[in-house]
């Protein structure tokens, strides 16, 4: 029996998003991989973006359900030294990544989308799909449509699927050495402990990991999100609504009863994806950020075990951890001759990165085996 006909609409700004919020978050809770896929991100950016008519949502439907959302936002896309009316995915957060709920099961050829922006009147030449990692729904959503491409950045994580001592396993006798001693200097000035608040809790721990982040360099210079109204907006919004989807983490670690670091993060399934992370620099010399990654890492049958760590970005401060990296890249479709001729030329000029290979052999906090 063949598939009922894909219904494609579009819906525009605060008003479109909320005629699909609650479809997009019930689809969300079967489908989503990623923290991208449920609409937390994209409501938190409508709430405070100067131009929120900018953003607009295809949504596809088959038998009246809601089966797939592709995030969009209309602005003027850079092509070398070309200025282009474009349309992109939405880019409605701070992480470096985009992405749709866009299932795998789902028949939506990219040219019956960028055909319906059309129908709908939006004026484009270019069609942008940036910041996609290679296991995205949008770059599997993609993948037979050979779209020219370039590798941008990476997005790093760490494994701990085999397990606590396989996970040490993998590093140097010296690594081991380090994190073992600074466990033991904090056990000296008391118990370390980490606490684990989720969803409506994890809304109301956001707070110590706000004082955390103020009390620190960020504060004295003012970027901290509580010094920033819209920014500190943005998260109070961002935390409801991943809250209200069920998939919120906060994982606070506390010396002697005082929270000296904290994570802010998704938690989907055995993956967290940390989205914030702040730690108390009177505490430097213990590194309480590396020995909350390291209170994360459990044995399978754990309660808290988790099978992947995400830092999302690509920062560089936690290859000390020896991360494994995935590819992150942009692909283009044009919309007009002129505009495809030049994106051929973009791209043949572009020496794209290559992601870096970090080979990784690899719950009261215990010492690395």
């Amino acid at each position: 029996m063949s598939q009922s006909k894909i219904q494609l609409t579009l819906h525009r700004g605060v008003e479109g998003f909320a005629d699909i919020q609650a479809d997009w978050s019930q689809a969300a809770q079967g489908q989503a991989s990623h923290f991208l896929h449920f609409p937390a991100w994209y409501g938190a950016h409508l709430a405070t973006v100067a131009e929120p008519q900018n953003l607009l949502f295809a949504v596809a439907r088959q038998d009246q359900q809601l089966r797939a959302v592709i995030p969009l936002q209309q602005a003027k896309l850079k092509l070398g030294p070309l200025s282009v009316p474009g349309v992109s995915l939405a880019y409605a957060n701070e992480m470096g990544l985009c992405d749709g709920l866009i299932p795998e099961d789902i028949d939506l050829p990219v040219a019956q989308l960028l055909a319906e922006l059309k129908r709908a009147g939006l004026k484009f030449r270019l069609f942008k799909l940036d910041c996609i990692s290679q296991s995205s729904h949008a770059a599997r959503w993609i993948a037979g449509s050979q779209l020219p491409n370039k590798n941008s950045h990476v997005t790093k994580f760490l494994d701990l699927s085999a397990g606590r001592e396989q996970f040490y396993a993998g590093y140097s006798s010296k690594f081991n050495r380090n994190m073992r001693r600074k466990l033991k200097k904090a056990q000296e000035q008391g118990e370390i402990v980490i606490e684990r608040y989720r969803n409506a809790e994890a809304a109301a721990a956001f707070d110590t990991f706000l004082q955390l982040e103020d009390s620190g360099w960020k504060g004295r210079e003012g970027t901290s999100i509580a010094q920033q109204p819209n920014k500190l907006k943005y998260y109070q919004a961002l935390i409801q609504g991943f809250s209200a989807d069920g998939v919120l983490s906060v994982n606070v670690l506390t010396l002697a009863g005082k929270p000296i670091a904290a994570q802010v993060g998704v938690q989907i399934n055995s993956t967290l994806n940390l989205l914030k992370i702040a730690y108390d620099e009177s505490h430097s010399d213990i590194s309480p950020g590396y020995l909350l990654i390291d209170g994360l890492i459990a044995e399978p049958d754990s309660e808290h075990y988790l099978s992947k760590v995400s830092f999302v970005t690509g920062v560089d401060w936690i290859d000390r951890w020896k991360p494994q990296c995935e590819a992150v890249k942009v692909a283009y479709a044009s919309n007009n001759w002129l505009v495809d001729s030049a994106l051929k030329r973009y791209l043949s000029r572009q020496s794209a990165p290559q992601p870096s290979s970090h080979n990784n052999t690899q719950q009261t906090i215990a010492a690395p085996a």
